[in-house]
């Protein structure tokens, strides 16, 4: 068992710590750890100033939710009010992008054939919906959010095998096409030329 910390760094130069005491490794009945490829973690500030990690966590076809409060220095599990089909299975999500008080997460439910869904988290509610998502003309895409000037943007490539990148915006609830990148020439390498 080791002891384990996420620091946050505020504006001031500051530190606060998430954890300040020791957790056991990932298991099946109880918080735990992020395990990569099973689960996924968003940080996120409350309007209390409360600093906060969301770990939802996967295994065998189940899901948890559960939310550490560093004020209260305690983890309280988060029940489904709205229960989303795509999450049964295994589907991969992304970790959260926080933004203006929702916590927004990329799901590729794979399983059910449904392609990747965008999620929001609203912190205060403690409630997940569905999003809209970029109306992207191409089937096989990959999207990565970040924040800009307070507001949610994504990166979406697209169009294998002469890539494209788009750069949106989220607006309400719908998102806008603000610049389109210009193709990536595909790069075909034999084994020959790496040699």
């Amino acid at each position: 068992m080791a002891r384990t910390h996420y620091s946050f760094f505020e504006g001031s130069g500051k530190q606060r710590f998430m954890y300040k005491r020791s957790f056991h490794v990932s298991s099946s009945n109880s918080c735990g750890l992020y395990k990569p490829k099973s689960g996924a973690i968003g940080l996120y500030v409350d309007k209390t100033n409360d600093y906060k990690l969301l770990h939802i966590k996967r295994r065998r076809g189940k899901m948890w939710i559960h939310v550490y409060s560093s004020m209260c220095d305690s983890w309280h599990k988060i029940t489904f009010t709205n229960k989303f089909r795509c999450w049964r299975g295994e589907p991969i999500w992304s970790n959260g992008t926080f933004c203006e008080g929702v916590l927004y997460f990329m799901v590729d439910c794979f399983i059910e054939n449904k392609g990747v869904r965008l999620f929001g988290f609203d912190v205060e509610l403690e409630r997940f919906k569905l999003k809209t998502f970029p109306s992207i003309p191409h089937a096989d895409f990959d999207g990565n959010l970040v924040v800009v000037h307070k507001e949610l943007h994504m990166f979406v490539t697209h169009g294998f095998p002469h890539w494209t990148v788009d750069l949106w915006r989220m607006e309400g609830e719908s998102w806008v096409k603000l610049w389109v990148f210009p193709p990536i020439q595909p790069i075909y390498h034999t084994l020959s030329h790496i040699l």
